[in-house]
């Protein structure tokens, strides 16, 4: 009796998704195979509530992720080209503008590329950090601007209170080999004098 699709607005109620106009051609083929899956071996998701998908540009690849709430049953990957699902092995790391993020399909990051490389250039072009200039980032996340604002120069604190983005951010940054960025896991709201 599982359904794929999306939240009816102001409700609970799911409305099937065979195919959506705004996605990439990679996550439409994914969904078709997690609905298949489904259909296939209904036992093997039973306890699924909610699926995740992610496009890594770099390669094509698709991350999938079923999950019961904050428990993931399993983590697949739709391989460029592939027309099967397999299990996910080893880290997946996306490119933007010579660095390099590990990406899982549970975290969030800005989904849409192009625009996430405008945001990433507007930020940098306004703030225009020098180097050893101090720059907070609040909600960091797994350091989307945080590395390239330290890539310039700046000696940047990234505060983010998912714990999860936080160890991510931290391998980004051990990644690129970027020192002058600092990850700390902390409630925005509640920051005192020592987080700084």
């Amino acid at each position: 009796g599982k359904t794929i699709g999306y939240y009816r607005e102001k409700s609970h109620d799911v409305v099937p998704v065979q195919h959506c106009p705004v996605l990439a051609v990679p996550l439409n083929t994914a969904l078709a195979l997690c609905r298949d899956m489904l259909q296939a071996a209904p036992s093997f998701v039973k306890a699924a509530r909610d699926l995740q998908l992610l496009l890594i540009r770099a390669t094509g690849d698709v991350l999938v992720s079923f999950g019961c709430g904050a428990k993931r049953i399993n983590k697949f990957v739709l391989k460029s080209g592939a027309t099967a699902l397999s299990l996910l092995g080893n880290d997946v790391v996306e490119t933007i503008e010579e660095m390099f993020f590990k990406r899982d399909a549970e975290n969030f990051y800005q989904i849409n590329f192009e625009q996430n490389l405008r945001l990433i250039r507007l930020v940098t072009d306004y703030l225009a950090p020098a180097r050893g200039d101090a720059i907070l980032e609040l909600y960091c996340g797994s350091g989307n601007f945080s590395l390239f604002l330290a890539r310039e120069g700046a000696r940047v604190t990234g505060i983010e209170s998912n714990s999860a983005a936080v160890r991510e951010a931290r391998a980004n940054a051990a990644l690129n080999s970027i020192s002058t960025c600092r990850f700390e896991r902390a409630n925005v709201n509640r920051l005192d004098d020592s987080i700084f």
